[in-house]
This record gives C-alpha cells, sequence and structure tokens, in this order.
C-alpha cells in the first residue's frame, strides 16, 4: 500500500525571523485528527504501545486499519537509506540517531542512540510527559482578588496564569481566557457595594514561588527575547519575543494593568503596588479560571516557550506536593519522574526544563522513548503532542525549512520539534513512509560549529525526515 496523499489545511502559520540562543516559537499547527492505530504484533521496546495505540495523521490520512498493515521499514533497508544521511558531514562528528515504529513502539533504527549529546529544546518533550503524568485530571489556573474592606487593601493573587488578557478575556481562548478587566469588574462590583472608592494594592505571588532568573540563563537570554522572567502570573503580552528584550518583572506588571483597570472604572488606588506580606484577609471578590493545563502545555510546545514550560513544571510539582522553589530541582523532579513512565534515563544530566541553560545532555534513546510513549495509549492526554509538532515547511520552526533539494519533496508530511543553541542541532518527530507506515525519528546533533554550522545542519536534518518519508526502507 502506498502512502495516502497528505493534504495540509493551515490555520495560519507565521512566520518569525530568527532567534538568538535557543529555538523558539513553534507556531500554529495544521488542521489534523488523532486517528487511533490497531497495534500490529508486539515488540520488545520501551515503551511499548498497547493494542489501542493512538498516532496522529494529517487528513486525509491512511485509514487505520491499513497503517497497521502497512510494511514496517527493515533494520537494513533503513541503514542503507540513512547511514549515509548521519555521515552527512554538516551534522558534525557527533550524531545520535533513532526511529521507531510508532505503531509498535519498536526501535527499527539506531546510531549512537545510548552517547548523551546536548538536547537543547528537546528537553521540553521531556517535562511534557512528566507534566501529563502528575497531572491528569486537566486542572486549571486560578486568579484571585481579594479585598479587606477594613484597611482598604484589594490584593490580587497569582495562581499560575501567565495568558492574561489585557482587556477583557475569551471563554473559548487559551491565551487570554481571563482578562484583568474581568477580574477589575469583578473587584469593583464588590468595592461599590462596600462604599470603597479608594484603594491600596498588592499581589500576592507566592503560589509555586521560586527563582525568576534561573543562574544557567544568561542575560542574553533575556535580552534576545529567548526568555522572561519566570512567575506564576502575567500578561500574554508580556511572552518572549524574538528580538525584543524581555520585561524586567512580569508580575509587577500584571498588577500595574489591573491597577489601571480599577482606575479607568473610578477608582483610585493610593500609593505604589506592593507585594502583599502576611496572611490575606477579608473577602475574596473574583476568582477566574485560565484554560486547562494541558492546553497552556500545548501551546508552551507550539511557542517553544522556555519560561513557560519552567511555570509548569514548577506549578506541577506543587500540585504534588513536591515545591521546586529552583529551575534546578524542578529539573531534578523530572529526571525522577521519568523513570516511572518507562523512559531510560542513563546519561540524563538536565539542569532546567527547557533546554536553555548551558551543559546538559541527553541521550536519543530518551528522547525516542518519549515519542514512543506520546504515540501510545498510556498517556491519552501526551497523544496532542505529536499532533502538535510544527508541520515541515509550513508552520512554527520549520516554516522555513524543507525548502531547499534536502526536503522540499516531502513538505507538508513530517512534523517536529526542534532543538537548537549554538553548535547543536536536533530534530525529534514523525512521518509517514511512502508505503504508509507512521515512523518517529529523532536526530541529536551537537558538534555542528558556530552559528555558521546552523543553516547546513538545519538542511542535513531535513533530508533526514526527506529520506525517511520516501522510502519504504525494506
Amino acid at each position: 500500500m502506498r502512502r495516502t496523499p497528505i493534504v495540509i489545511g493551515l490555520v495560519g502559520a507565521l512566520g518569525l525571523g530568527g532567534y538568538a540562543v535557543a529555538d523558539a516559537y513553534d507556531l500554529v499547527p495544521g488542521i489534523i485528527t488523532l486517528a487511533p492505530v490497531a497495534a500490529a504484533s508486539s515488540a520488545s521496546a520501551a515503551p511499548t504501545p498497547s493494542s489501542s495505540a493512538v498516532i496522529p495523521v494529517a487528513a486525509p490520512a491512511p485509514t487505520l486499519k491499513a497503517a497497521a498493515r502497512a510494511p514496517i521499514p527493515t533494520a537494513a533497508g533503513l541503514a542503507a537509506a540513512l547511514d549515509p544521511v548521519v555521515a552527512d558531514q554538516r551534522l558534525g562528528g557527533s550524531v545520535g540517531a533513532s526511529v521507531r515504529d510508532a505503531v509498535t513502539g519498536k526501535e527499527l533504527y539506531a546510531v549512537g542512540a545510548s552517547t548523551p549529546r546536548t538536547p537543547a529544546s528537546l528537553v521540553k518533550l521531556l517535562a511534557a510527559a512528566v507534566i501529563v503524568d502528575t497531572i491528569p485530571a486537566e486542572p486549571t489556573s486560578v486568579t484571585r482578588v481579594w479585598v479587606d474592606k477594613t484597611s482598604g487593601t484589594v490584593t490580587l493573587v497569582a495562581g499560575g496564569d501567565l495568558l492574561l488578557a489585557a482587556g477583557k478575556g475569551k471563554a473559548s481562548a487559551v491565551v487570554g481566557r481571563v482578562g484583568i478587566a474581568d477580574l477589575a469588574e469583578d473587584t469593583v462590583t464588590f468595592l461599590a457595594s462596600a462604599g470603597l472608592d479608594t484603594v491600596a494594592l498588592r499581589i500576592d505571588d507566592t503560589f509555586a514561588s521560586g527563582e525568576a532568573r534561573p543562574k544557567g540563563w544568561e542575560n542574553a537570554d533575556f535580552t534576545s527575547g529567548s526568555a522572561v522572567p519566570i512567575t506564576m502570573i502575567g500578561l500574554a503580552k508580556d511572552r518572549p519575543e524574538p528580538g525584543v528584550p524581555a520585561v524586567s518583572d512580569p508580575a509587577m506588571n500584571a498588577l500595574t494593568a489591573f491597577g489601571k483597570a480599577l482606575s479607568s472604572r473610578g477608582i483610585t488606588v493610593k500609593g505604589a503596588p506592593t507585594q502583599a506580606v502576611g496572611e490575606l484577609s477579608g473577602d475574596e471578590v473574583s476568582a477566574r479560571r485560565g484554560a486547562s493545563l494541558h492546553d497552556v502545555l500545548a501551546y508552551a510546545l507550539e511557542e517553544s516557550d522556555n519560561a513557560l514550560i519552567e511555570s509548569l513544571v514548577r506549578m506541577t510539582t506543587y500540585l504534588a506536593n513536591e515545591p521546586a522553589p529552583t529551575v534546578t530541582d524542578a529539573a531534578g523532579f523530572v529526571s525522577k519522574r521519568l523513570p516511572e513512565l518507562g523512559i531510560s534515563i542513563s546519561g540524563l544530566d538536565i539542569k532546567d526544563t527547557s533546554g536553555l541553560t548551558r551543559g546538559q545532555q541527553a541521550t536519543t534513546r530518551t528522547i525516542s522513548e518519549v515519542l514512543a510513549l506520546a504515540a501510545s495509549d498510556r498517556l491519552p492526554p501526551l497523544r496532542s503532542l505529536l499532533a502538535d509538532l510544527p508541520i515541515s515547511g509550513l508552520s512554527g520552526t520549520l516554516d522555513k525549512r524543507f525548502a531547499g533539494p534536502d526536503g522540499e519533496a516531502v513538505r507538508g508530511i513530517p512534523r517536529a520539534k526542534t532543538g537548537t543553541l549554538i553548535g547543536t542541532s536536533n530534530l525529534a518527530g514523525w512521518t509517514v513512509t511512502q508505503d504508509g507506515r507512521p515512523l518517529l525519528f529523532t536526530v541529536l546533533a551537537d558538534h555542528t560549529g558556530g552559528w555558521e554550522g546552523t543553516e547546513p545542519a538545519r538542511a542535513a536534518l531535513d533530508r533526514f525526515a526527506a529520506v525517511l518519508t520516501e522510502c519504504g526502507c525494506r
């Protein structure tokens, strides 16, 4: 059976300029479905999907039975096709590669897959698996407002929502579901009933709090737009943007916006906004729920938002009653939980959960096992991880990729997460072969030289995905 042509419909691919230190900003994915694929014969692999394994495929797609019946590439066929690609000098002298069958999870091809290398932004995939396993019930963040009528104090209470709208929220949105204007309206209604028109303003950001500027993140990460300080409340407009220096204090920016919203509704805010000290007193006058943390995670992966991923892991540890006040502690939490998911962590040494800190290590096999877990039915919410990956040549960090002879022929078929630092270019995702078999692939190359080696390495990675897509490899 040949691969059914895959036609990708975009909901609006947005091309952003280059990025400085870490790759970022996987943008809008294509229109896709999550289609269950019946498992083929059992295979020894970690993790092993069960008989109701799921792999996301683009529409129109092969039928479920056809995908499971499609021929599986052989080890010899894959080696003949991929060995020359792995040896491409553009990838440098340190390359790890893995290809797995997405239906069974079995590893079909591996080169240097057990050698630790720099994972860069692929660390986010590890964090995502732990997040959805730890908080499977899809909790939501709650932003609250308390009013103490006796002291005339209004306190904005952080609950983990970093995507607040500057104005009114939109109930169906992930970004901006709760708006500053919504919180202000609730507050003003209460103040009017209490006969108060002058208040002092405070913020309580003690929820899951920790370091805002990790030691492993450099000043250039903030000035280049690769990261913003890690907080537990913030405006969506203050998220990282390539080339735009980060705001110095996202939480205080949110409080300032809240104060302005109160002022515009006739409330006088006296003095400068301050940090809340001690226990809250008075009445809770507003409690607005943001999008589910799983939806926010999907957004964070699409945007490759370093600080947002770190905040989500910090919230996860808080909900698991394992506080992680530092990025290093959060990374330790992820490392501890991965083996519980059947993921091997030999050689794993992560210092954050976003990949931005230098000096981190992970094997290609660890990354590929997370992809296999995402394709299985063991963690259903993780299936959307594959579905949300950027589309080759069309969206996110791949929107300007697969444009030349190395990958143009398969544009719109492979989907993958990138991982880029100076000297490192990685790609991990999935594709469908000429015979209709869905495969998972991971390639880590961390000796590609300076920035001048980035574009050639990317082209070679595109070639890997293209060769895998175009061959039956039998």
